[in-house]
């Protein structure tokens, strides 16, 4: 293990003989390094490296070149907190970045990753190749308002990413040419520049693994994902988001295969803590024709989200203006949106139910409900949701047997 602390110059200045055996490395407050290693390095330097963390290094602007990173077989944490004026972990190598960059997976061991506190960081990696990080399972990116990707796909005629015109490219944090199949907990804070969290096209199990996905302050996004993704995460458990100022839905509308993907399947059907908090643009959950079920949910907490109509917005077939709808079916659909929870949306193992400054509702359930709609529930708090005029009929408030 070597811990550097403080150090005045450069890191190989301090290193003129190989540690091939080097297996924990820590370097904190190296403030006047520019890289942490040569770019000329053999691909074989950090073999037997495991775990790597630097803090507070203030004129770090990377980490090492691809070449290098290749070789990194054995790292499985990767810590970053802190680098004013990183812009990029790995960098471009100038001569051999496609030779080098094959298909191979880039840090193969890779277990966790944080970056915290970046402010100039872009994206992780700029590169043409589409790169897999098989054993990733927690990732989390902690204030780096400039990130608009992970991995950066590098267009052919230019290596300005001014020039990319692809919005879905730069603006998603997670595309088709990254994929982390065991990702297990992913955290998304201060992310600024990003507009969803991954692209449309994504495959449905590109998730399949997530069980904990939270995000905050992450001041453009305005979705999640679409229906597709969202029903390949089989086994996401938590999910919060708060704080996205920009966010109208959290899953949002199918362009041209919604009616087939949205189909009776549960979705997210194993999650069991759903938390919204400060999203003033917040309209709804999700946009769709089908009945759903969230089977496993038993917390919901929702709080300051002032434009939440309803959980499940019912979508009209005629027309997308609710309140212009004349047909008889199609007005049961706007009386459907205008309570919190309707007979659109069943959650049988509720246990816990917060809503605040919910100031659009004006009921918290559709009074058809049958009467066993909220039988598991427990502790049900409302607060200051200014157009609440009732909570329920005396038929569903019979059936709240544990409350």
């Amino acid at each position: 293990m070597l811990n550097l602390n403080g150090i005045d110059t450069s890191f190989l200045q301090l290193f003129q003989v190989s540690s091939p055996n080097l297996e924990n490395l820590s370097i904190i407050a190296a403030k006047n390094i520019t890289d942490l290693c040569s770019h000329q390095l053999p691909t074989a330097y950090f073999r037997k490296l495991r775990s790597l963390k630097v803090w507070n290094c203030g004129k770090l602007r990377n980490l090492m070149s691809p070449s290098v990173a290749k070789g990194l077989l054995n790292l499985r944490m990767l810590y970053i907190y802190c680098c004013q004026l990183m812009e990029e972990v790995i960098t471009e190598e100038e001569q051999q970045g496609e030779e080098i960059m094959t298909n191979e997976p880039l840090f193969p061991q890779l277990d966790e990753l944080i970056l915290s506190k970046l402010p100039k960081l872009g994206h992780f990696f700029l590169t043409k190749h589409a790169l897999e990080f098989p054993f990733l399972k927690l990732e989390k990116i902690r204030d780096c308002p400039k990130m608009k990707t992970f991995v950066q796909q590098r267009s052919v005629s230019t290596s300005s990413l001014k020039s990319v015109n692809n919005d879905d490219e730069v603006k998603v944090d997670f595309n088709s040419k990254v994929s982390c199949p065991n990702l297990k907990e992913l955290e998304l804070d201060g992310a600024n520049c990003i507009t969803a969290l991954c692209f449309h096209q994504l495959s449905m199990g590109y998730f399949s693994k997530l069980e904990k996905l939270e995000v905050r302050r992450c001041r453009e996004l305005r979705n999640l994902m679409s229906p597709s993704v969202a029903r390949g995460l089989l086994n996401l458990r938590k999910l919060w988001i708060k704080s996205c100022q920009s966010m109208e839905e959290v899953i949002t509308e199918e362009e041209q295969e919604g009616d087939e993907i949205m189909w009776n399947e549960p979705l997210f059907p194993r999650l069991e803590d759903l938390y919204l908090n400060d999203l003033p643009k917040l309209g709804h959950f999700i946009l769709t024709k089908q009945a759903l079920e969230f089977p496993f949910l038993k917390e919901v907490d929702i709080n300051e989200c002032p434009k939440l109509k309803t959980f499940i917005q019912q979508e009209t077939v005629s027309t997308l203006n609710l309140e212009s709808v004349k047909n008889d079916d199609e007005l049961k659909v706007v009386d459907l949106n205008k309570a919190m929870f309707n007979s659109k949306v069943t959650c049988p193992n509720l246990k816990y139910l917060v809503l605040y400054e919910a100031n659009s509702i004006t009921a918290l359930c559709s009074h058809q409900l049958p009467t066993a709609y909220f039988s598991k529930l427990e502790r049900l708090e409302v607060r200051d949701c200014g157009k609440l005029r009732n909570l329920m009929s005396p038929s569903v408030a019979r059936g709240l047997l544990n409350l």
